[in-house]
Formats: structure tokens, sequence, C-alpha cells
């Protein structure tokens, strides 16, 4: 396969949107039908997988921006990719990060006048849970996975000015997942590369290693708790029969 396949291979993968419909699907066909191609575009994803991760920010500053048309980019690309107003709801506030291409929107419902955030970013994976902290309010949001947020309340946000919103994204720096043990009144301990998790007696006793974790957020049975750290040891109730994860924030 010569280099200017590989390239088009890696720009399918990195950049799509520099490229024409019919290009997107001439690659996409290319990868689907040649094993070599399809075992470029493995080892290319494989690759960037691990690039990105290494480079994955902690914490991403948000600043109000305007729209500006002749910016282009992913950014753009997925601000663009539906008309809010379609769907009753209006655009309140984009926030975005030029620096790491990652984008905030805050839309509002114009029935319910209810608030909903969107997050685009390459760093956020479908499994991913977002911190978002409002600096002038001094409060955080934790998305669902995948960087969405909806029902937001009004009351909640109206002391915030909006022609001056500044927002902090905090990307989970790991996620640590414990599995029960068949006798879930032993102690059980799970180690990932940030953190050890120790349960027992319906406790979880959590140490992070190395890097300053501010906060993390436990999530067992659709629920979810936000727990603030002043020190790296912190401990709280679970249910040690059932599986749980805990995001850690720096």
């Amino acid at each position: 396969m010569d280099k200017i396949d590989e390239y088009k291979i890696e720009q399918f993968l990195r950049f799509p949107e520099e490229m024409s419909h019919s290009e997107h699907n001439e690659i996409r066909q290319l990868i689907e039908d040649e094993p070599e191609a399809k075992a470029i575009a493995e080892w290319l994803s494989s690759f960037y997988e691990k690039y990105d991760e290494l480079n994955k920010p902690n914490v991403i500053t948000l600043s109000l921006r305007e729209y500006n048309p002749k910016t282009t980019g992913p950014m753009v690309l997925a601000a663009m990719s539906f008309e809010p107003e379609d769907y009753g709801l209006k655009t309140k506030a984009t926030l975005a990060s030029e620096e790491y291409q990652t984008l905030l929107r805050v839309l509002e419902d114009q029935k319910s006048h209810e608030y909903q955030f969107h997050v685009i970013s390459k760093f956020i994976s479908p499994k991913d849970r977002v911190l978002i902290t409002i600096d002038d309010l001094g409060i955080d949001l934790i998305t669902d996975k995948g960087g969405k947020l909806k029902n937001v309340q009004k009351s909640e946000l109206s002391d915030l000015n909006w022609n001056g919103v500044l927002a902090q994204l905090r990307v989970s720096i790991c996620t640590c997942e414990y599995e029960p043990g068949p006798d879930a009144r032993i102690e059980n301990i799970t180690v990932c590369d940030e953190c050890s998790i120790t349960v027992s007696n319906q406790e979880c006793t959590l140490h992070a290693f190395k890097t300053k974790i501010s906060s993390i957020l436990v999530e067992q049975d659709e629920e979810t708790r936000l727990l603030y750290l002043n020190t790296n040891v912190i401990s709280f109730p679970v249910n040690s029969e059932k599986p749980f994860r805990v995001h850690l924030y720096a």
C-alpha cells in the first residue's frame, strides 16, 4: 500500500472533517474490504488511543466564545451538527478551549426553561463522566456518560452572568472498577494505575497514589455521589455485594 493510502487512512481516523463525503466513503470501504488497510487502521487506532491517553489533560479551562463561521475544525462542525431551535432549544452559551479543541454548549429548553450541557472533546470517551465547574458560582455539575447533562434547573444558575461565564472541565484521570468476590464479608482490594480501593463491611477506603486528587465520583446502581478529598485517603459507604466504579478527578 502506498504512502498516500496510509495518509488517507490516518486522515479518516483523526481528521474526517477534512475529507469530502466521497473520500470518506472510499476509505471506509477500503478498510472494510482490504485486510492490509484494516490492519493499518487498527494499528493507527491503537497508537493514537495510547497517544491521547498520555496527552490527556486533567483540567480544561473554557472561556466564552463567539461563533466564527471562518473557523474550521471538528469543534465547529460539532457545533453545527444540528440547529437547536428546531428542537425547541436555544443556545445560551458556547464555551471553548482552542488548545484542547474542546467545546461546551449550554442549551435552554424553551418550554421547561431547563438547561442542557453538551461537551464535545476527543478526550472524552462514551464511558466518561465529566465534572463541570462553574467558576463564578463555585458549583460542580456531573455529566452523564459521554459528556451530556440534561434537566439542569434554571434556578441553580440564576446568579450566573452568561456574558462572562468561565468553566473548568475535569476529565477523569482514572476509573477504578470493583467486582465483589464470592464472599462479600472478606476484605477485597482492587488496584489501578492511580489508586487502590479496599472494600470491607459495606465500606470502601480509597488511597490515591501519585496525582493530587481533588474529588471522586462513586457510581453504583445508576446512582452517583461526588465526594471531595482533602487528603489522599477517603472512606465512604458502599454496597459491597454489588459492583461499582470510582472516577478520580485532579
